[in-house]
Parts: structure tokens; C-alpha cells; sequence
């Protein structure tokens, strides 16, 4: 009689196939509350998300994408030059440079190299995700590897052909109710007004980060461009009428948010003087201080917060990036196309200190703004957690990108919630890209949600009768609340 493979071994111990309908669901319990309340609640609700990267553009035109590795990797499309960070920068490390996946290979090239190395990311969320996205909403089956690579190629193409899988269908499908897009103030948005496609809402998001980014190569042309695009003069008193007139562009295009990427959160309070001097030395000479970067990020910081305050938006903070940290990558591709990570043990609270007394310390929401703090390093969570404690009117953001695995949220989940409500949380962001990637995401994350209610419900730590309304707060309540969604939403009713 033959010894039993491996596969039968194991076989009678699998809970959940991979890919399965129920994967990741950790307990019986955990499947009632995924079957019971995320499910009818996303049928009946939807998906909001209040930070995306996606191109508002791409979904107005809503052409076709041209083939799988396009649509699911990279994108070099000038007019939405979408990429997937993640798949790209495990592909590099597998025997395939940078310069293969963003050189002049075919992208039908591209997946079969792709295919061959892919089983090597197993256990990855790259993995996981990446299979959601080919084998529940494109319905192609199978495991991406050499052996599947062709049948898969032709079945996925053929399907992106199809009306059903253009970008609005693909939202529309994931039940996207609001998208926030992320809109520099120099960019021209698709609308002058608040853009309904279908029964979903596009909201820009107010990023300013190359007007704060003093420090930064181009900083002067942009000031010059952005100045120039309003009419306005070229001081700091001209650049900052400059950005308050996008500001209100932004709010008529239905804008509830500011977002602003630092590494150091700086907030301090500053003087127009000094303000002013900084400006005018770095203008000039085109090389800031560290002076020069705390002092105008901060009295920047604070403009955006006051007129974000005015306006009922709330101030998203990203802070501890690193960005651009690999150079080969930055001089091969440019800005923001990954080699980012998280600056650790930094001091946060001095530099915030000023911005969150004026703006967060009341709980007053007639007195007090909204700042949604996030953070690109787990050393920070603790101390955030505590800051919020503190400041009654900071909430915490829920970032994807750089928790993108099952245990990145788990630990920030476990450390905020003994400390604080889970009104507190400011809802899952899924930092997407690609039409295909909305739903798989924020349905990890629904499955987590599932497995740490059911936790704590099993071992009497949390009381059933509070469960269902906790799970619909975090997964789509506190967000409509903390953006004023509210709007957004019923226009595309």
C-alpha cells in the first residue's frame, strides 16, 4: 500500500480551502458574523473610502484595460499611471530587476515571468489578494503559475473585453458608494462640481505636500506654477491665497478632507515673520535649513487645519514615511513608485503638541477641528493611542499600505482598542490603485473585524447585543461620520 502524499495528509485538517468563500475565517462564529452582518450590510450599505490613489479620470473615461498584468500590476498609462507598489517590489526581489517589470518587456511577457516565480509569494497578502482579485471577480480559477500562465492570460483578457469589467462596473460590482481620490492643488479636477458615476460619488482630497515640501528639488517651479495658475504673487502671503483658492475649488467638487504625507509631523505654532523669512530664504537661494522645513511645514500645517476646521473637513496626517529610500528605483522610475518604509522611534508628540492643542482639545465639535492621525510605523501605535486619549477629537486612521498583512492590522487593532472607543477608529482606507483591487481588500479586512468580534464574544469580553452595531460603526459608520459622507452618498442615491 502506497505511504499517503503530503496532500492527504493534511487534507482532513483544512478549514477553509485556499480561495475559499469562508478563508481567513478563523471560527464558526466568525463565519455567522461574516455571513450575517458584513455580507448583508456591504449588500445594503456598500463600500466608502476616504483615501485612494485611484484616477477620478480613469473611471470617467472607463476604458477598457488593455490585458491581466496591466490591470492587476502595472499601468503606464500617462493619463492614470496606476502601479501596485506591493507586486512589484516582491517581483524584484525574485530574479527579475526593476528594469525588467518597468522596461519595454510585453506586459504577456511580463505575466509569464510573473507565473513562474509566484508560488515563491505564497503566504504573502500580495498572494492572497492577488488571487482574490483573478479568481473571484474575474472568475478565473486556479493558481497563478508557470503550468495556469497561458490559460489564464487568454481567460482574463477575454474578460476585461467585457463591459462588466471596465473600471465602473468593477466598482459599481464591489458596491463602492463614495470614493475619495488624492488631488494635488495644482491638479485640474475632472469636475468643477461634486462628480456622480452611477450610483457612486467621487470626492477629490486636498494634498498639498509639493507646496509644503520646501526642502524638496522643484519646490520653486511649483510655487511658480501653482501662483501662476491663480494669478497670484509669488511670496508666501501669495502662495498660501493660492492654496486656500484651491482649498474652496476643492470643497465645490464635494472635497470633506485635507491629507498631508510628512515624515515628521510638524505642528508647531509659528510666526508670520519667521513664516515669511523662511519662504523668502529658500525661495531665493533654493536650499532649506531643518529650521527653514519646521518652521514653514508648521505655519503651513496650520492654515490647512484652520481652513479645514471652516469648512467641517477633517486633517488627515500621514506621518513616519520614509519615502523614495531606494535610489536606483527613484532614478529608474521617479517619485512614488515604492521604496518607502516607516521612519521608527520618532518623536511625535512635541511637534503635534501645538497643532492638537488648537485644534483637538475640546471634544467640542463646534470648537474643535477633525484630525485623523496615521501612522507608517507599528512603533507609534502605542503612543498614538495615547495622544488620542488625550485630545478627544483625534481619530485614528486605519492605513493599508504598510499594515498589508493580516498581522499589521491585528496589532494595531489590539492596541487601540483597550485604550479607546471603536468611535474612534476612522475606518478602513484601502490606499487602492486599480479598479480590481477595492473589494478584496476591504473584505480582508471585514474577515479580521469578524475574527476579533467573535474573540472576544466567545470569551465574554464584549457584549452580544453591542456586536452587530460595533462591526457596522468600523466598517462603514465612523467613516461617514469623521468625512461628512453623508452628502456624498445621497447624491449618488
Amino acid at each position: 500500500m502506497d505511504e499517503p502524499t503530503i496532500i492527504e495528509l493534511i487534507q482532513p485538517h483544512i478549514k477553509h480551502e485556499f480561495g475559499s468563500a469562508y478563508a481567513g475565517l478563523e471560527s464558526e462564529l466568525a463565519l455567522i458574523l461574516y455571513d450575517n452582518v458584513v455580507k448583508p450590510f456591504r449588500r445594503d450599505h456598500g463600500i466608502v473610502d476616504a483615501h485612494t490613489h485611484f484616477s477620478a479620470r480613469q473611471i470617467v473615461e472607463n476604458e477598457a484595460m488593455p490585458d491581466i498584468f496591466t490591470a492587476m500590476v502595472l499601468e503606464r498609462n500617462p493619463k492614470w499611471p496606476n502601479r501596485d507598489h506591493y507586486i512589484a517590489q516582491l517581483l524584484a526581489s525574485q530574479g527579475k530587476s526593476f528594469e525588467y517589470w518597468y522596461g519595454t518587456a510585453s506586459p504577456k511577457q511580463k505575466w509569464m515571468e510573473m507565473a513562474k516565480v509566484f508560488p515563491k509569494l505564497a503566504g504573502t497578502e500580495v498572494y492572497k489578494w492577488t488571487h482574490r482579485e483573478l479568481n473571484e471577480i474575474l472568475g478565473v480559477k486556479g493558481l497563478i503559475n508557470e503550468e495556469n500562465a497561458q490559460r489564464m492570460w487568454r481567460e482574463a483578457n477575454k474578460k476585461l473585453k467585457d463591459a462588466k469589467y471596465r473600471p465602473r462596473a468593477l466598482l459599481a460590482d464591489a458596491n463602492v458608494k463614495v470614493l475619495a481620490t488624492t488631488d494635488d492643488p495644482l491638479d485640474d479636477l475632472p469636475s468643477k462640481k461634486p462628480l456622480v458615476i452611477g450610483r457612486m460619488s467621487i470626492i477629490p482630497t486636498y494634498r498639498p505636500d509639493k507646496a509644503m515640501n520646501i526642502e524638496a528639488e522643484g519646490w520653486v517651479d511649483y510655487v511658480d506654477a501653482l501662483c501662476d495658475k491663480v494669478g497670484e504673487d509669488r511670496t508666501l502671503d501669495g502662495l498660501c491665497r493660492a492654496l486656500k483658492e484651491r482649498h474652496d475649488d476643492f470643497a465645490k467638487a464635494g472635497c470633506t478632507a485635507s491629507d498631508h504625507g510628512l515624515c515628521e509631523p510638524f505642528g508647531y505654532n509659528v510666526g508670520l515673520k519667521d513664516a515669511r523669512d523662511a519662504f523668502k530664504r529658500v525661495y531665493t537661494s533654493g536650499e532649506a535649513s531643518d529650521d527653514d522645513i519646521r518652521i514653514f511645514k508648521s505655519f503651513l500645517m496650520h492654515k490647512f487645519a484652520r481652513w479645514d476646521r471652516q469648512k467641517g473637513w477633517a486633517t488627515q496626517i500621514h506621518f513616519g514615511a520614509l519615502r523614495n529610500q531606494n535610489e536606483h528605483l527613484l532614478e529608474l522610475i521617479g517619485p512614488d513608485a515604492g521604496g518607502d518604509f516607516g521612519q521608527a522611534n520618532m518623536d511625535i508628540a512635541t511637534p503635534l503638541h501645538d497643532l492638537l492643542n488648537e485644534y483637538a482639545a475640546t471634544g467640542d465639535p463646534n470648537k474643535d477641528g477633525k484630525i485623523v492621525l496615521y501612522s507608517l510605523s507599528p512603533s507609534h501605535y502605542a503612543q498614538m493611542v495615547q495622544m488620542a486619549a488625550a485630545f478627544p477629537s483625534v481619530s485614528l486612521g486605519e492605513s493599508w499600505w504598510f499594515n498589508d498583512n493580516k498581522q499589521g492590522m491585528k496589532s494595531y487593532h489590539e492596541i487601540m482598542y483597550p485604550t479607546l472607543a471603536y468611535t474612534r477608529n476612522a475606518g478602513m482606507v484601502c490606499d487602492g490603485r486599480k479598479p480590481l483591487s477595492m473589494w478584496a481588500r476591504h473584505d480582508n479586512r471585514d474577515r479580521l473585524m469578524c475574527n476579533e468580534m467573535a474573540h472576544q464574544l466567545m470569551y465574554g469580553e464584549f457584549p452580544k447585543e453591542l456586536a452587530q452595531q460595533t462591526m457596522e460603526d468600523l466598517m462603514y459608520n465612523n467613516q461617514v461620520r469623521i468625512y461628512k459622507l453623508k452628502k456624498a452618498i445621497s447624491r449618488a442615491a
